[in-house]
């Protein structure tokens, strides 16, 4: 607890020199403790390897929180979490006792959703997976009240002792979000250029899309998605749960859409489209504009919302927001709208704000860090093109993009596997170190010029109005590309 924790504290406790060092001592004296107790599985131990999962998560130690997380559902196999009995009696100990199997079960199950992707990172838990029923409503959780919850694929008559039906909550719908995630994950890592066409009611995009909007129709009232309603969560200190479970279908939606982005300045191969594709391409820029803006209006909500706030939110909404204010830095250098169209004004406002955001919440997650430091390198690379046209990108660069866009973990080590001596991301570590070296004092802002604002002082972005040699070009190209095949916990963040 105090390693996730002390990440929001106003300031570090005495004898350290960052949140982030303590934080970290205190993951490193907790994996001492349970690690040699590793093959004596109890619900508190898989508690706290699912707490050091979410720890190096958000510290950008991406293997490291898939082996715990593999740890904790090995645990939870052995004590037969994912089995439960069924709810038959009223004793108010034993339905708690019981919940907080199912949520921890749960947990793991959302985790292993929300991680999986890439080469290398298969789901271990599928729905069919989970033989227990939904958490319940947090009230009903805390007052110890017996009640029947549906699996997550709907209610089953069991002929058991008939108890009054429980209301699903944020955390329950939050599962079932995560599982339809899972599954886009996964058509997202694979590639399919000879599927079935998207727009076709028979393609898994369709399919998909399907179960989204059935689960977005499945929701009550009160928890579906309205800033009024962010409001109101927030009130109740749910916001910060709300937003989790609507970033999880936005991610979604966002994940589909953008495997169909026209390629970077490829304009005379997009000519020759034929009718259905290009209006498919049309129809996916505008619906991924829209949802990837909606996130960035939930942010400028959230931040008027106070510390209090901001310091409970998750990896997830970074990676969410961080996703958001990439794809529309893709449009706003490569526009599908007309020129003079309010939006592009309106996105260049929400890339520094989200960027602003990014900036703030690396001081508790250092991952934030290099989605920061990636978009950065991303405005460099698209202004290149720009600038030089076709030029810029060899015919193999763009049809790396290409294969960036399209098929998700192609390009990047895995996190799961060991990176090969003298890999890309050395490579790029060390071009990143040249492009610092030589850029001026002055250009250390963010494009004043080319996004014509004055940013905060201690905005950072670099300005692009430089020579780009290859070997910086490579790297930006590199970061653009890790973009385009960037899952949550893809990136180690060295030094930690």
């Amino acid at each position: 607890m105090l390693a996730i924790t002390v990440r929001f504290s106003q300031k570090p406790p005495e004898g350290f020199s960052s949140q982030i060092q303590t934080s970290n001592y205190f993951a490193a004296h907790t994996r001492s403790l349970i690690l040699p107790s590793i093959d004596e599985p109890s619900l508190q131990r898989i508690q706290v390897l699912l707490m050091l999962t979410g720890h190096s998560w958000g510290s950008g130690e991406g293997r490291r929180a898939w082996v715990y997380l593999g740890m904790a559902v090995r645990m939870a196999q052995i004590m037969g979490l994912f089995e439960d009995a069924p709810v038959t009696s009223p004793d108010t100990q034993d339905f708690i006792h019981g919940e907080e199997r199912r949520r921890t079960a749960w947990t793991c199950f959302l985790m292993d959703s929300l991680l999986s992707g890439g080469k290398g990172r298969e789901r271990l838990l599928s729905a069919d997976s989970m033989q227990i029923q939904l958490p319940c409503d947090t009230s009903n959780f805390i007052f110890g009240e017996s009640v029947l919850c549906p699996f997550i694929e709907g209610f089953r008559s069991d002929g058991t002792v008939k108890l009054p039906r429980g209301n699903l909550g944020i955390v329950a719908y939050s599962m079932r979000v995560a599982d339809v995630w899972g599954a886009v994950a996964k058509w997202s890592c694979s590639s399919h250029p000879n599927n079935t066409p998207p727009w076709q009611a028979e393609s898994e995009l369709q399919r998909l899309l399907v179960r989204l909007n059935a689960w977005r129709d499945s929701l009550p009232p009160r928890l579906r998605y309205d800033l009024s309603l962010l409001h109101a969560h927030s009130v109740q200190n749910q916001g910060q749960a709300y937003c989790y479970m609507h970033c999880i279908y936005f991610m979604s939606v966002i994940f589909l859409y953008r495997s169909y982005l026209p390629e970077l300045e490829m304009h005379e191969e997009t000519e020759h489209e034929n009718g259905d594709r290009k209006q498919w391409t049309e129809f996916s820029c505008r619906e991924l504009a829209k949802v990837a803006d909606q996130v960035c209006e939930m942010l400028q909500d959230i931040r008027g919302f106070g510390f209090f706030f901001l310091r409970g939110l998750v990896p997830w909404i970074g990676f969410t927001i961080y996703t958001a204010i990439g794809t529309l830095l893709y449009f706003w250098h490569f526009p599908h709208v007309s020129e003079g169209d309010p939006q592009i004004e309106s996105w260049r406002q929400r890339i520094i704000d989200g960027c602003v955001f990014l900036k703030d919440m690396r001081q508790a997650w250092p991952m934030a860090d290099t989605w920061r430091e990636t978009i950065k390198a991303m405005h460099i690379f698209y202004s290149n093109v720009k600038a030089k046209g076709n030029q810029a990108m060899s015919p193999s660069a763009r049809r790396e993009m290409r294969n960036a866009i399209i098929d998700y973990g192609a390009l990047q080590p895995s996190p799961v596997q060991p990176a090969d001596s003298g890999s890309e991301e050395d490579a790029m570590m060390n071009s990143n170190e040249l492009a610092a070296s030589e850029i001026s004092p002055n250009e250390s802002e963010l494009i004043s010029h080319e996004f014509g604002v004055v940013p905060p002082a201690d905005y950072d972005l670099f300005d692009t109005h430089f020579d780009i040699d290859s070997a910086m070009q490579a790297s930006f190209a590199d970061a653009t590309q890790g973009f385009w095949e960037g899952f949550p916990g893809n990136v180690e963040v060295s030094g930690w």
